[in-house]
């Protein structure tokens, strides 16, 4: 309930639920109604009238709209740590209640960085509609180094990411899965037929594409190269996943990447991806948790859910890699 001021008086009280201050810290977040939209998996009309309702309601425009997106007016800007903080303790209070139930029931955030959450995702989705019902998932996308902070500032539960060590951190609890062989891919031209492999000095004898560094698979390719002597020098740089692939796919260049990040290109013969040897170039999966005690019922079961099915996919060939002992 917030006491709106108006010339320094007060004009009476009014309640603000909750699913408006949500789609006002969404859009806030992206900065975009209709990328706001699509998160919500709603149409942006919907939504610009659920913020306009608000903003109604207040007396006071909240975004000031751009050609490009919108940005916080200085009253959005007064409203946002409020918001942020109510929706917080909100859920706290939730979590809390569901905490105490023994029924594996709500919602459970699980992140998952591109090229991991390529082939995990379609089956944990399916899996735990099956299984657990009452659980409801949001998956959300991004880079590990990202979603590892997400994990500690607990904007998300869980996140299945990828690393060079395995570390865990204050508010996060690290649990290694898979350790991972990275790959030379490229096009049929840039890549000809022949071994399945490559060493790991021959991958310098062609144009790369690489992540920015920071990536996992950067940091991996630059450690081992300063071990053996060697220069990473890329022709370009490019961040995203989707965008590297369109790059490498267009034959101007071949880049370093797990095999799941393109399973599906290299079926369809679009790209080809030799196994990066002499030494074994490898990054390892990893599953970070929010540190909290006693952890939800729903947690709990999406936790062994997603450590039972990358173990599943391992084991039946799908990923390449070798499962690693848990803690």
């Amino acid at each position: 309930i917030l006491r709106r001021q108006r010339h320094g008086q007060s004009v009476g009280a009014m309640a603000l639920d909750s699913k408006a201050l949500r789609f006002f810290v969404r859009v806030a977040h992206h900065g975009s109604l209709s990328q706001a939209a699509k998160t919500l998996n709603m149409v942006q009309p919907a939504l610009s009238h659920h913020i306009g309702n608000l903003e109604k309601e207040l007396g006071v425009s909240l975004f000031s709209r751009k050609a490009h997106g919108v940005v916080l007016t200085e009253a959005g800007q007064s409203l946002m740590p409020h918001a942020v903080s109510a929706l917080r303790i909100l859920d706290e209070a939730q979590n809390e209640i569901e905490r105490q139930s023994d029924n594996v029931a709500g919602t459970v955030r699980v992140g998952f960085s591109g090229s991991a959450g390529i082939l995990m995702i379609p089956h944990l989705l399916r899996v735990a509609r099956e299984q657990f019902p009452e659980v409801r998932l949001q998956i959300v996308e991004n880079f590990s180094a990202t979603l590892r902070e997400w994990v500690k500032t607990d904007r998300v539960d869980m996140a299945v990411t990828v690393a060079q060590t395995v570390t865990g951190g204050a508010g996060r609890q690290t649990t290694p899965l898979v350790e991972e062989p990275l790959y030379l891919v490229g096009t049929p031209d840039m890549l000809p037929p022949g071994s399945e492999t490559i060493r790991f000095s021959e991958i310098f004898d062609h144009p790369l594409i690489l992540t920015a560094p920071g990536n996992s698979m950067r940091m991996a390719l630059e450690k081992t190269a300063l071990e053996c002597g060697l220069t990473v020098e890329p022709l370009a740089e490019v961040t995203g996943l989707a965008a590297l692939k369109a790059a490498i796919s267009s034959g101007i260049g071949n880049t370093v990447l797990s095999q799941c990040a393109v399973v599906e290109e290299c079926r369809q013969g679009k790209l080809v991806a030799r196994q990066i040897v002499e030494p074994d170039l490898q990054r390892t999966i990893v599953l970070d948790c929010h540190k909290r005690n006693p952890t939800r019922q729903a947690e709990v079961a999406v936790r062994n859910l997603v450590i039972e099915l990358i173990t599943n996919l391992v084991e039946g060939g799908v990923i390449s890699g070798k499962v690693l002992p848990g803690e």
